[in-house]
């Protein structure tokens, strides 16, 4: 029998995506947020995006609609794409 662990609560909060810049670079970051906390970031260097994932704040980790996550991920690098292509 495998031991299984709690999920962490289900976030219910709206995913967000916020464009931002960096001072010490010239790349554009796309910032994810879920409600009032950053989830992470998408940032496009040598002509790849990537993906930075932050810790959960309450350290049970995040648990969030996978269609809505997948959703903002999209958004995310279509935007930071987009910014990278008009350079």
């Amino acid at each position: 029998m495998m031991n299984r662990r709690k999920l962490p609560k289900t976030i219910n909060q709206k995913l967000t995506v916020t464009v931002a810049s960096s001072v010490d670079t010239d790349e554009l970051a796309t910032e994810l947020w879920a409600g009032d906390e950053m989830l992470g970031e998408i940032r496009v260097g040598g002509g790849q995006p990537r993906l930075i994932i932050y810790p959960c704040q309450s350290h049970e980790g995040w648990n969030l609609p996978l269609k809505e996550l997948l959703e903002v991920l999209q958004r995310a690098e279509q935007i930071a794409c987009n910014h990278t292509n008009e350079q």
